[in-house]
């Protein structure tokens, strides 16, 4: 083996000079990978069930679509977590579809819902910008000419199993 201009042999003089220096550059490496896996697997949220129950959909016709935002300078912006829910054939009653939700949520917390019932994935307008679509929130809030403001909004979530009712109502009759 050539070390610079010189031959050294394995496991000669020179192996156990690279040997100690190897487990301090090792050690450093290992506590740095070691940071990098834990801040990658740290997650400031809570991870529990939260059942998410609607109210004024039509059994078999459309979807419901959910954002999760987790802070007001996100809200409506970046949600923490989005999904689409095809809503079933049969509905236990009266026009109610629940969900339960079991990903990392944040501490403080908005639900924003709206019932696609054309399933075409987008929220229908009116031609002034009012939804023409069924549309809920956590605390079953409404705003004031655009959606409701995040503190109205938000829910505290501790972690543990929490559940919600959010009624969807249509703004404007059709």
């Amino acid at each position: 083996m050539f070390v610079g201009r010189q031959f050294v042999m394995p496991g000669g003089p020179d192996f156990f000079v690279r040997l100690r220096r190897k487990p301090a550059r090792t050690a450093v490496l290992s506590a740095v990978r070691c940071l990098f896996v834990a801040a990658t697997l740290y997650t400031p949220f809570a991870r529990a069930e939260l059942a998410l129950e609607f109210v004024g959909v039509t059994a078999g016709k459309g979807q419901v679509m959910v954002s999760i935002w987790g802070s007001k300078d996100t809200y409506f912006k970046q949600a923490a977590w989005r999904a689409v829910y095809p809503v079933p054939p049969v509905l236990a009653l009266d026009g109610r579809f629940s969900i339960t939700i079991t990903e990392p949520l944040p501490p403080e917390l908005a639900v924003s819902v709206f019932y696609d019932a054309n399933a075409n994935n987008t929220l229908d307008t009116h031609w002034f910008g009012l939804p023409a679509e069924a549309v809920g929130s956590s605390n079953n809030v409404q705003g004031r000419f655009g959606p409701p403001a995040f503190k109205d909004a938000k829910v505290a979530y501790s972690g543990a199993p929490q559940s919600l009712v959010i009624h969807l109502n249509k703004l404007l009759s059709d």
